[in-house]
């Protein structure tokens, strides 16, 4: 009966979210969804958005997420390139999804049949050697291409970050970056695994320091790991109005260089309590591959180490 997942005045418990996981899935195997069946997921922000992509992982398939912010040439090519047999989405989507010979489901419309379906959970075959999703990549060198994790993978970075980060003591994450970015899977597995509740935050709040700020207090977050841009907007508010972070108990800043000058600048505004920990991986790597903890001493200037 704890809380799950919420969006704005939206929330499911663990038991909801879970049921809807298991229709989804259940109507995905009906479809032939199984292991190494790639399902593209194409929905906005949503509570959706989280049942979707468990329904996905529960039917044995990979998720390969499709940002609808995407222009349409990038997102054809992540359909064919992935040549996804199933896409996911939401009704007012499904116009500039440019798709062809794929099924299309709508979590919105066709969920009256999909609630049809059986609560329960189900049996998948899957091993920890099976694809758990594909990211494409910004493709900034060139050509995107597609980056396939497995389960095993996502589950030792899991239990990597349950035991660096002491998940356990955590109740209340944010969830702030693009589900097409391997760090919102990040956000995802560190809270359901560990019980904690997931806020996920509207996109056009993340440069409203003041509405993100009334977010994080209304729903206690305790973790949220940011990208530096959007720290350094929010700390610049918090200045402002005299405010801090005490209330924070891990703080993670990743995705970007951080330089020791702004690191210092940031752990101004946590508490005693507030580990503030920069961290950095590549896709390839599994989200995270390598994280920095520092103390209050000398750390000399430049560039924090990874």
């Amino acid at each position: 009966n704890a809380v799950a997942v919420v969006f704005q005045q939206e929330q499911f418990t663990y038991q909801e979210l879970n049921t809807k996981a298991n229709q989804v899935a259940h109507y995905l195997h009906s479809l032939g969804v199984g292991s190494q069946v790639l399902v593209g997921i194409c929905v906005e922000r949503s509570l959706e958005m989280i049942v979707g992509l468990l329904g996905i992982l529960k039917a044995g398939g990979a998720y390969v997420p499709l940002d609808p912010a995407y222009p349409q040439e990038r997102l054809a090519f992540m359909l064919s390139d992935s040549q996804v047999s199933v896409v996911l989405t939401q009704q007012k989507l499904v116009a500039s999804l440019p798709v062809q010979n794929v099924r299309v489901v709508c979590l919105d419309t066709d969920w009256q049949v999909i609630s049809q379906q059986s609560e329960t959970n189900p049996v998948s075959n899957i091993t920890g050697g099976n694809l758990a999703y594909i990211i494409y990549t910004s493709g900034s060198t060139g050509k995107s291409k597609g980056v396939a994790i497995a389960h095993r993978s996502l589950v030792n970075a899991y239990q990597a970050w349950e035991k660096a980060y002491q998940l356990q003591s955590l109740t209340a994450h944010l969830q702030m970056a693009s589900f097409s970015f391997d760090v919102f899977s990040g956000d995802l597995i560190r809270a359901v695994c560990s019980g904690a509740k997931l806020v996920l935050c509207p996109r056009e709040w993340l440069l409203e320091p003041d509405k993100l700020y009334k977010l994080m207090l209304y729903e206690k977050i305790d973790c949220a790991e940011f990208v530096p841009v959007v720290l350094r907007n929010l700390v610049q508010y918090l200045e402002r109005q005299a405010q801090n972070l005490h209330f924070m108990r891990l703080l993670v800043v990743g995705s970007d260089s951080l330089y020791v000058k702004e690191y210092q600048e940031f752990q101004r505004f946590c508490g005693s309590e507030t580990r503030l920990i920069n961290s950095y991986g590549v896709t390839e790597a599994t989200i995270d591959s390598t994280y920095l903890e520092l103390g209050t001493g000398e750390l000399g200037n430049g560039l924090v180490p990874i």
